[in-house]
């Protein structure tokens, strides 16, 4: 997964490089739900009293994106991750249920033309 890293009025300094890897140890979990191909950007935005990161990721089945805020961009890290992992995982499980259900449904128009022809 190619990760693009964006700044806001947010200074790079050593914390940065601590605060990157830390996102990358985290996006290992997304990267698991999203795929070949898939693609994110994180954006650390600083304003007087907050310090906001955004998270936007896009795959081949969709674009995903999360807010978080706070004073502490550590602790944005693991909210904004954990927001994109459930709206994966209810995406995944909305095809998989799509899925399902046509199957289940052609199965049950064939036994009900079945016992069409039986009678």
């Amino acid at each position: 997964m190619k990760i693009n890293y964006l700044t806001k009025n947010y200074k790079a300094g050593r914390s940065f490089k601590a605060l990157k890897a830390n996102v990358n140890n985290k996006l290992d979990k997304v990267a698991n739900f999203a795929g070949e191909g898939a693609e994110c950007t994180v954006t650390f935005t600083k304003t007087a009293n907050t310090e906001t990161m955004d998270i936007t990721l896009i795959t081949r089945t969709g674009h995903y994106r999360s807010q978080e805020q706070g004073a502490n961009m550590f602790s944005n890290i693991d909210g904004a991750v954990s927001k994109i992992l459930n709206q994966l995982v209810k995406d995944k499980e909305k095809r998989i249920d799509a899925r399902t259900s046509k199957s289940l449904n052609s199965r049950q128009d064939l036994l009900d033309a079945q016992e069409a022809e039986e009678v």
